[in-house]
């Protein structure tokens, strides 16, 4: 090509071949910037397209957050139920052992009652033993 170039600046003169080379060197950055701008909208192509998956990874990512604290909140007042459930269960044992005592003295009573009875009743059946002996 450069030979033809030089060959026409000695035919045509200088401003043809100028021109030419003017016209050949626009072309040619006309197809740079094309294959640039090409390039530049492949690359927004696939920086959008990296977005969009990041932004839809974030978008689920806030979804399993929000699930986590909805499930943190139940288990929260899951947890507050069952700390009141043990404080009646446990004010409940703290009833049944006083109930206990009680009854556990009064069957010491009764016992002693019992007892003072039956020692009683052998008196007088030997009382009545003796007397009839008698």
């Amino acid at each position: 090509m450069v030979p033809e170039i030089i060959n026409g600046f000695y035919e045509h003169g200088v401003a043809p071949t100028a021109a030419l080379i003017a016209t050949s060197l626009y072309i040619q950055q006309l197809v740079k910037l094309k294959t640039l701008d090409k390039q530049a909208e492949m690359q927004e192509k696939l920086e959008t397209e990296r977005y969009n998956k990041e932004v839809e990874l974030l978008n689920k990512l806030v979804d399993n957050q929000s699930t986590l604290v909805e499930q943190l909140k139940t288990l929260t007042s899951n947890s507050v139920t069952l700390a009141e459930l043990s404080r009646n269960l446990s004010n409940d044992n703290h009833n049944i052992m006083a109930l206990t005592n009680t009854l556990i003295t009064d069957v010491k009573l009764l016992a002693a009652n019992q007892n003072t009875l039956m020692q009683g009743f052998q008196k007088v059946i030997e009382q009545l033993i003796a007397a009839l002996r008698d």
